[in-house]
């Protein structure tokens, strides 16, 4: 007799099991272990730990699961990409910073490669949370004198536009 082995597909074809819903282990199956099974796409069972004994097969089982839950949550942990035209980018800075940090283009070359990037005419979106865009912004705080304070470098990485000025 053969053994068999109950799944819980509802898009497993009907040819795949029998009338009870169970489905035929592989030929030459030597385990009942449940974890070890998956359909392939046509339905048939097949032994994903092929060549494992049981232990080992939970084993990696159990990796697989540990690996997939980690990078879930490093997907959730990742920073959202926060797009935004270069037009837009501007706005973010009052009148006064803009002309700081034009100015300041003649004398820092990292003021200046930020605005050669950002007046780029092939750049169509600035991404506000990828790593090289937060140091420069976090950079114009630290310039002697500051072109940004901590706060509004942290209002421009999150987009807010600055309160109009009198």
């Amino acid at each position: 007799m053969t053994p068999l082995l109950r799944f819980d597909d509802p898009t497993a074809p009907a040819s795949a099991y029998d009338d009870t819903g169970h489905y035929p282990l592989p030929e030459g199956a030597t385990s009942t272990l449940t974890l070890r099974y998956v359909l392939d796409e046509d339905g048939a069972v097949i032994d994903q730990y092929a060549g494992l004994d049981d232990a080992a097969a939970v084993a990696a089982h159990v990796a697989r699961q540990e690996a997939a839950r980690d990078a879930a949550r490093d997907a959730a942990e990742a920073p959202a990409t926060v797009m935004t035209p270069p037009q837009f980018l501007a706005t973010l800075f009052t009148i006064a910073e803009r002309v700081a940090i034009r100015a300041a283009r003649e004398t820092d070359p990292a003021v200046d490669d930020f605005l050669r990037l950002v007046e780029d005419p092939r750049l169509t979106e600035v991404d506000r949370a990828d790593p090289s865009t937060v140091a420069i912004v976090r950079y114009l705080t630290t310039t002697d004198p500051p072109l940004l304070t901590e706060a509004r470098a942290a209002q421009v990485l999150a987009g807010e536009r600055p309160a109009l000025e009198p």
